[in-house]
């Protein structure tokens, strides 16, 4: 008895087949930049960020990641925590980790730092 197997595209992360996947799969090549291969990569940029917005918004990193409730402190780690997770691909909780705050503030951060982040000119290579 002869098997026949179709090839079919697919992908574990996206719920489909066939031309359907091809399609995401190729909207999202362009996506290399927000979505870095590697984890340490993707940290690596975190501190970039970090680095980046804590020198335009003339705040220390320690004073970001201290706690601190001033506005402007606040509104830069919305930012940070924005940039993470949207456009690095980070986990909330992993940025919260990193700034050591909860994860619900940094998810929270998120949401509200998209739009503190006209403020910023951050560069994400």
């Amino acid at each position: 008895m002869k098997q026949y197997t179709e090839k079919w595209a697919h992908d574990d992360r996206i719920l489909g087949t066939g031309s359907f996947v091809e399609s995401i799969l190729q909207q999202t090549e362009g996506d290399a930049v927000t979505n870095p291969v590697c984890e340490h990569e993707r940290y690596a940029r975190l501190e970039s960020v970090t680095n980046q917005v804590c020198e335009q918004s003339g705040i220390l990193k320690t004073e970001l990641t201290g706690g601190s409730r001033r506005k402007p402190v606040v509104q830069a780690c919305q930012a940070v925590c924005y940039f993470g997770v949207e456009k690095i691909g980070l986990s909330a909780a992993a940025v919260g980790r990193y700034l050591n705050i909860s994860k619900m503030s940094a998810s929270t951060g998120g949401y509200k730092g998209k739009d503190l982040t006209v403020a910023y000119k951050v560069d994400l290579h």
